[in-house]
């Protein structure tokens, strides 16, 4: 078992519990009670709590008052919390602690893989030697699955102030030497005391007898490095459930450091993501080096944020700081932004629909309902809403959730425009959507003008009047020859862009006349090459027809300037070539086959001393462009796609369906090159792609001609939307004792446009380990426009303070719905904190009984358990003690417990136990969840022979009558027989069956027939019958009226 204990230990990952440290303190009274509580906090302060460890302490110390503390299970469950090092002060023996802890309390530890170093620093725990016995030590090392990793104790006696020095001498080899091998630490210690205080008695013993049971090669789990770290519940917002009302939220954050000190303050990082625009925030905060737990706080805009968002915190994201574990910086966490104005929910914008189906709707505002508003709608076939068809509907009453509108007789293949507003409000907080009245009997999607065309993706492409086309494009040029002060240059610029370096000469770049691309550039330096003018005859004779031309002079080129270069250029358009003289400046934004003087040219005298400048701008089409539609969808099934196009013998038009798929997220490509009027789509697993994009490719060889779409259309099946609004959410308390309960009732509703079906719900809370998924069900379907009714019970655990309780539809986004804005609600409850103490009520064989009373050598003994908080029925806060003895809940046959539904009552605890004859004492211990103890203690007595005990009757004299009072040694037939002193029988009383202990018999004062008896002297005699045995007791009793 111990060797299973250092694997798990060596393998467990970095936690908060590896820098908590647990003191213990006892003592006999309230003097050394406070005694060896100042050592323990001196401890702290002097070596724990300060840099570089500044280590969590946790302090448990006897009181002088036990019945309100109870130690015991503050000890288990700070043990089973985990705690690195735990150290006890105090008396002891072999197997216990003060009877704070004992050997049996070990085996209801449930610390696997938190187990601690524990020092003992008080008499005989560590006795190993013991061959009967199992030392306190050994019990905590050997128990497989819990316990201690190693354990530091005297094998004799111990001595409270040498203890203490020794323990000032072994922390400080571990938080400031830095030690960790329990070897190392514990020679060095013990070196260390004998260096210092060699010389005393007791500091010898304590050197020699304290003795480590353990691995020496053991290293500790404190680490050696800072390490940053983040839990589940250290990133809360405020207030839990943020509205774009509140313009702001904040974001409370709890920094944590399970490792050594920083030296400087931490980078973080916070990434805030709205999880259905994708629209993000990135912050960037600087915090102070965290000791154990610090807070830091950010305010978070709200601003276009509606719905559910993803906040993430990195602590250290640069990793300037070197940890023992990088992989705990980061927590994220979702929560949901009201909306604070109505939204848009159907139809949705661009969508076709069914003449009979068209309901406009509009979800309310999730902040806030008022129960008095009134809304109201407008549709018309324009959208400024100015046509004679326009209409308005009646002043709709405000629902929770969903206000919706009717429209009939609409114009088949019509678009449709539509708002909606408040009543008493103007139309700024509106919205304008528009759809398409469908005389076909599908749902689905159309585009056909500029204004549906919003969201697209435009690439060299532009949706005119036509429909989507090729768009054109605007080059400018700008031609520069100049000769000033005797210095000339050429420029040649193509949108602000030099389009080639230029020298003397001639310089020329030729552009496509579809797409301005520069095919080809030249340089022809006449003065000084007798061939460049051959030379530029070739180049421009080989320049096609119809492609621009654009041509500079550069300092000088009339020279050697042939008749067949002015012919050539003259191909270009030029009406002045034959102008040009030596040092002449001459440009032309020419075009191969153009007429003479029918292009933009200009020359000027080298005498002018100045530059010809010429500026132009050539529009021209793209030959290639992309329009990508916007998303289309969500479907729950796909049927069809068509568009309307035409192309030219120079145009080509394909498409390309993409597909978003919705468990990797991806856009995947799922046909390409599709060209005709339609595709089928029914191949397509709506389920895997709720959403595709059409994506159109487009080109043209011709700059006069385009390919045209004049409209898309998508047939689908439509979206349900799974919706929980905050409004239709009630609970039946805001807060709750540890421990209660807490009935939510809410309605799910389906506001979309299609059956919803196998709709699961979960509720759940964070709690320090992460976020606990309470409850999960599945609801089987529910139709447009109706909700399915929730009931569900929360439990309290154990700590109080606010729990945050998330509920939320579709959590593994299983479903297509129109929005998944809507689907999820926080609200909260306060757990306070019980500080009533529990009762227990002890009864024998159904009767409570004194102290010292006789009871059954084998009684049925019931323990009532009362508590103000009924919900919680925890066995391992109950202890049970007999005779010392702590009783096992587990032997079934020895004790059971049983819920209870009475008000005020957990339980009922029924012993069975089978007793010796002699004086018992039982003692029930009860604890609540709340640390509140009870301690019930009863001492009683048990004799196996049957007898009469205390036999007396009161009164005595007796005027009118009186009562036999007696205790039974066990259950027996007893009977009362009244005679005179003469010896003759007036009265038998016979009382049946009675059980052990007191009972009473009561007389009337009358005989048998009915009568007083004179005054006088009687005698009368208590008979008892058991299992064959009779005991008989005698006595007088005197009657005086």
């Amino acid at each position: 078992a111990a060797i299973d204990k250092i694997i798990d230990y060596e393998n467990m990952p970095s936690a908060r519990w590896k820098k908590r440290f647990l003191f213990i303190s006892g003592g006999l009274d309230e003097t050394e009670q406070r005694l060896f509580h100042q050592q323990s906090v001196k401890l702290a302060d002097d070596f724990i709590r300060i840099n570089p460890t500044f280590g969590d302490v946790v302090f448990i110390a006897k009181d002088e008052d036990e019945s309100g503390v109870d130690e015991r299970s503050r000890i288990l469950e700070t043990i089973n919390g985990g705690t690195l090092w735990t150290n006890f002060i105090g008396h002891a023996a072999s197997r216990t602690w003060e009877l704070m802890f004992n050997n049996p309390d070990i085996e209801e530890l449930a610390n696997k893989g938190r187990y601690p170093f524990i020092s003992s620093m008080t008499c005989h725990t560590g006795r190993f030697a013991e061959p009967n016995q199992d030392s306190f030590g050994e019990a905590f090392l050997l128990a497989p699955q819990k316990g201690a990793i190693g354990f530091l104790g005297t094998s004799g006696w111990g001595y409270s102030y040498e203890d203490y020095l020794y323990l000032r001498q072994l922390y400080p080899k571990v938080l400031t030497d830095s030690l960790r091998c329990l070897g190392d630490i514990i020679t060095l210690t013990k070196f260390s005391l004998w260096q210092r205080y060699g010389s005393g008695a007791h500091v010898q013993n304590l050197i020699l007898q304290y003795n480590l049971l353990g691995d020496p090669a053991l290293a500790l789990g404190l680490p050696l490095e800072p390490d940053l770290a983040l839990e589940a519940q250290d990133v809360r917002v405020n207030p839990p459930s943020p509205s774009e009302a509140d313009s702001t939220a904040v974001i409370k954050l709890r920094l944590q450091n399970w490792g050594l000190a920083t030296r400087d303050s931490i980078a973080l990082s916070i990434e805030i993501e709205q999880l259905v625009t994708r629209e993000k925030l990135v912050a960037r905060l600087t915090a102070p080096p965290p000791h154990v737990v610090d807070s830091l706080s950010y305010t978070w805009t709200l601003r276009n944020m509606a719905g559910p968002v993803e906040i993430r915190v990195v602590l250290d994201p640069d990793d300037a700081i070197k940890e023992t574990d990088e992989g705990n910086n980061s927590q994220a966490i979702q929560v949901t932004v009201l909306t604070s104005t109505f939204a848009q929910v159907a139809p949705p914008t661009n969508a076709r629909i069914p003449l009979d189906a068209v309901v406009l709707k509009i979800q309310t505002p999730q902040q806030y309902f008022e129960q008095e508003a009134r809304y109201i709608f407008e549709i018309d076939t324009t959208a400024a809403f100015n046509s004679p068809a326009v209409r308005v509907s009646p002043a709709i009453q405000v629902h929770p959730l969903l206000i919706k509108w009717r429209v009939e007789d609409l114009l088949a293949e019509q678009k449709y425009y539509w708002r909606a507003r408040r009543q008493d409000r103007e139309l700024d907080d509106s919205f304008l959507a528009s759809f398409y009245a469908s005389r076909e009997p599908h749902f689905g999607w159309q585009q056909a003008g500029s204004s549906d065309a919003s969201h697209n993706v435009s690439v060299n492409t532009e949706w005119g009047a036509r429909g989507a086309e090729l768009a054109m494009k605007q080059m400018a040029i700008l031609i520069q020859s100049a000769w000033t002060n005797s210095v000339g240059y050429a420029l040649i610029e193509i949108d602000n862009q030099t389009a080639v370096p230029t020298g003397r000469g001639f310089n020329m770049v030729v552009l496509h006349q579809n797409t301005g691309a520069i095919e080809k550039s030249g340089h022809f330096d006449t003065y000084a090459d007798v061939n460049a003018s051959a030379e530029l005859v070739r180049f421009v004779e080989a320049i096609p027809d119809g492609r621009y031309v654009l041509a500079a002079v550069s300092d000088e080129g009339r020279s050697n300037l042939t008749e067949a270069a002015f012919q050539a250029l003259e191909t270009l358009g030029s009406a002045k070539i034959r102008n040009l003289g030596y040092r002449d400046m001459w440009a032309i934004i020419g075009r191969k086959g153009a007429p003479r003087g029918s292009v933009v040219e200009g020359w000027e005298s080298a005498q002018a001393n100045g530059a010809v400048v010429l500026k132009d701008t050539l529009s021209l089409r793209y030959s290639h462009g992309r329009l990508l539609s916007e998303r289309i969808g969500p479907a729950t099934a796909w049927k069809s796609l068509s568009w309307d196009v035409s192309t030219g013998d120079s145009c080509d038009l394909y498409f390309n369906i993409l597909g978003y798929h919705k468990s990797s997220r991806d856009t995947v490509r799922l046909s390409a090159n599709v060209k005709g009027n339609d595709l089928d789509l029914s191949f397509l697993n709506a389920a895997d792609y709720p959403f595709i994009h059409i994506d159109a490719r487009l080109s043209t060889r011709s700059a006069s001609q385009t390919p045209l779409l004049q409209s898309w259309r998508a047939r689908f099946t439509p979206a349900p939307d799974i919706t929980i609004g905050r409004q239709l959410v009630t609970q039946s308390a805001d807060t709750v004792l540890v421990g209660g309960s807490v009935t939510f009732y809410l309605d799910v509703y389906n506001i979309g446009l299609d059956m919803a079906k196998n709709v699961q719900v979960v509720f759940e809370q964070m709690n320090p380990s992460g976020i606990v998924r309470f409850s999960d069900m599945v609801i089987d379907s529910i139709p447009v426009d109706r909700y399915a009714p929730i009931e569900w019970r929360w439990q309290a655990g154990s700590l109080p303070g606010e729990k945050q309780i998330s509920i939320i539809a579709d959590p593994e986004n299983a479903l297509a719905e129109l929005s998944e804005a809507n689907n999820s609600v926080i609200t909260s409850v306060y757990v306070h904190a019980d500080t009533v103490k529990p009762e227990i009520r002890i009864t024998f064989d159904d009767r409570e009984i004194f102290e010292g009373d006789l009871v059954a050598a084998a009684p049925i003994i019931v323990a009532t358990l009362m508590d103000n908080n009924p919900d919680l029925l925890d066995t391992t806060r109950i202890k049970v003690y007999l005779d010392g003895i702590v009783l096992s809940l587990n032997d079934a046959d020895l004790m059971s417990l049983q819920a209870s539904q009475e008000p005020g009552v957990q339980g009922e605890l029924t012993i069975r136990p089978l007793l010796s004859d002699g004086d018992h004492v039982l003692e029930i211990q009860f604890t609540d969840m709340s640390q509140n103890m009870i301690k019930k203690r009863v001492s009683f007595s048990v004799e196996s022979d049957l007898a009469l005990r205390e036999v007396l009757n009161y009164p005595n004299p007796l005027h009118d009558d009186t009562e036999f009072t007696f205790h039974l040694t066990r259950r027996a037939v007893v009977q009362v027989r009244i005679y005179t002193v003469a010896g003759r029988l007036i009265r038998t009383m016979a009382a049946g069956l009675l059980d052990v202990g007191f009972n009473r018999i009561y007389w009337d004062g009358r005989d048998q027939e009915g009568e007083r008896p004179a005054n006088g002297v009687y005698l009368y005699q208590l008979i008892a019958e058991s299992e064959g045995e009779t005991v008989i007791e005698s006595s007088k009793v005197i009657i005086m009226r």
